[in-house]
């Protein structure tokens, strides 16, 4: 599951939460249908992004803030905005402790294996 196929679901109809995804840190899918009733913030993210240290930092914030009146936030790694997230998916948790944000930046929300979050481009 990725944001992308959410795009292509809402154009046909269907719900986000008859998707899964599998988390970036290991372990089952999630099925955002467990998800139901609650706020969801979806959110593409990349660790080689210039903007990474401020969103990371602020999606943690909103999860600690607002998880508990019923947000949560997703995260789905993309490297299809200027290559910025070219780590692999066992690669990323690390880059995002030590690099970028730093610091023993660990995230609080949710975050999904890598994906693609635009559709192919149709063939012409």
């Amino acid at each position: 599951m990725c944001a992308a196929r959410l795009a292509a679901a809402a154009a046909a109809a269907q719900s986000v939460y008859a998707f899964s995804a599998r988390p970036l840190a290991g372990g089952e899918p999630v099925s955002l249908g467990s998800l139901r009733g609650k706020v969801l913030l979806i959110e593409n993210v990349a660790s080689l992004c210039g903007t990474t240290v401020r969103d990371y930092t602020q999606m943690n914030e909103l999860q600690r803030r607002l998880g508990p009146r019923g947000l949560v936030v997703l995260g789905f790694p993309c490297n299809q905005f200027g290559h910025q997230e070219n780590a692999k998916n066992e690669e990323i948790l690390n880059s995002l402790k030590y690099v970028r944000p730093g610091g023993g930046f660990e995230p609080n929300f949710m975050l999904f294996e890598k994906c693609e979050v635009q559709p192919p481009l149709p063939d012409h």
